[in-house]
Parts: C-alpha cells; sequence; structure tokens
C-alpha cells in the first residue's frame, strides 16, 4: 500500500501552502485508512469529497500566489492542477459506477501526484519566487 508523508523537504516557503498541502496529505492518509479499515462506500466518498474540495480551495489559493509574484509559468503549472482535477473526476466516477471498495490505484496516484507535483512544480514556482524577492 502507497503511503504519503508530510516532510520538510517539501516545504515551498510560505506557511499557508504548506499547511494546506499537510492538510492534503492528512485527508489522503484518511482515504487510505478508510480502505485499510474496509470503510463503506459512504465514508469513502465522504472523504473523496472533501479532497476535492480542499484540492480546488488549495489550487486557487497556489493560483492566486504565482499571479501576484507573476509566475511567468503559471499557465503550463494551472494545467497540471486542471489535469490533476480532470484525473480525480474520471477516477470518482468510475469508482460511483462500480460502487466497490477504493482502488489502490486511485491511492497510488493520489500519493505519487502530490509527492511529486510538490517537489518539482511546487518548488519550482517556490525557488523563482524566492529569486525574485531578493
Amino acid at each position: 500500500m502507497s503511503t504519503i508523508e508530510w516532510t520538510p523537504a517539501l516545504s515551498v516557503g510560505e506557511d499557508e501552502i504548506d499547511a494546506q498541502h499537510q492538510k492534503l496529505f492528512s485527508i489522503i492518509e484518511a482515504l487510505m485508512q478508510a480502505q485499510k479499515d474496509a470503510l463503506d462506500t459512504k465514508a469513502i466518498h465522504s472523504i473523496l469529497s472533501q479532497l476535492v474540495d480542499y484540492s480546488g480551495y488549495h489550487f486557487r489559493t497556489e493560483d492566486n500566489y504565482m499571479i501576484d509574484n507573476n509566475y511567468p509559468l503559471f499557465m503550463s503549472h494551472r494545467k497540471e492542477h486542471l489535469a490533476y482535477i480532470n484525473k480525480m473526476g474520471e477516477l470518482i466516477t468510475a469508482l460511483e459506477k462500480k460502487d466497490a471498495k477504493l482502488p489502490q490505484d486511485m491511492l497510488d496516484f493520489l500519493s505519487n501526484w502530490w509527492r511529486e507535483h510538490i517537489a518539482n512544480s511546487d518548488l519550482r514556482y517556490a525557488r523563482y519566487i524566492k529569486s525574485q524577492q531578493k
């Protein structure tokens, strides 16, 4: 089973965004625990709904931060967010059609996508913005 753990190496140096990343990781951990505990579909969908809602809130925060700081790769970064939203929509639709247990590939996707996105794309904008503030 995949796991997801926040580490200081994933810090973008902006407290609000770091706190949001940590919250996202905790929601994903709750999904992983729900699968492990074999919670019912209703409970899993509730956690998924929380993840989707909070992801949208987080993406708006990040988008505003990048716009406010004139990040030149904003549109590329925004496309990654939109691709995530689309993929989550597909995974949730497939899950609802089957009305089955949360598939492991969905948990793997979430764990890998968030770690990779933060470690690469988010840290890239953080480095750029810090370099502009000097």
